[in-house]
């Protein structure tokens, strides 16, 4: 165990030489020895992306998030004969990631709650989001709206205006505003 994943898991150098499950006693009912026992056995690497893990640090355990190689060592006769384990810390991105997660869904349900039509799209063009109101002004879902279903309700006239307006938007980072005709779902 170097001196990273020892700061990773908590512990000191006293634990080198010690089975894993005598190093880590909080990794009980946890998935990882038993993926050691499976790499052993099938003698197949393992990864995985995102394992959570529960590590005690000082008397409390701590939710880590990790990105996993468990590869089989063979030795002459192709015997597996260690295993070794890559582990990136991920959880800074994880939490990050989270915690953009809930603010964009606080952000899609304020969305809803408002009574006008609000979207979003990438300078690419590609649409991210409509919220309720363009759904229930349209009928459409949000892959059928997206899916140019958008343009089929925007007045022919309007098209080419529009997308020159997101062109210049795009390439400029100055807003586009502009007031265009739109066709509900009864067609009017």
């Amino acid at each position: 165990a170097n001196e990273k994943i020892l700061e990773v898991w908590g512990k000191t150098r006293e634990i080198v030489g010690l089975p894993l499950a005598s190093a880590l006693p909080e990794l009980d009912g946890q998935p990882f020895l038993e993926i050691l026992d499976d790499v052993f056995a099938t003698r197949e690497p393992f990864y995985a992306n995102e394992i959570p893990a529960l590590l005690e640090h000082g008397g409390t355990l701590k939710q880590l998030f990790f990105n996993v190689v468990y590869q089989p060592i063979f030795d002459q006769h192709d015997n597996v004969s260690d295993i070794v384990i890559v582990a990136v810390d991920v959880t800074e991105q994880v939490n990050s990631r989270k915690s953009l997660e809930i603010s964009e869904q606080h952000f899609r349900k304020l969305s809803d709650l408002v009574p006008v039509k609000i979207s979003n799209a990438l300078p690419n063009g590609e649409v991210t989001f409509f919220n309720q109101g363009w759904l229930d002004f349209s009928g459409l879902s949000f892959e059928d709206l997206r899916d140019f279903g958008y343009f089929q309700m925007i007045h022919p006239d309007e098209i080419e205006n529009f997308q020159q307006g997101l062109l210049q938007a795009s390439k400029t980072g100055v807003p586009f505003i502009s007031e265009m005709r739109f066709k509900n779902k009864d067609g009017q």
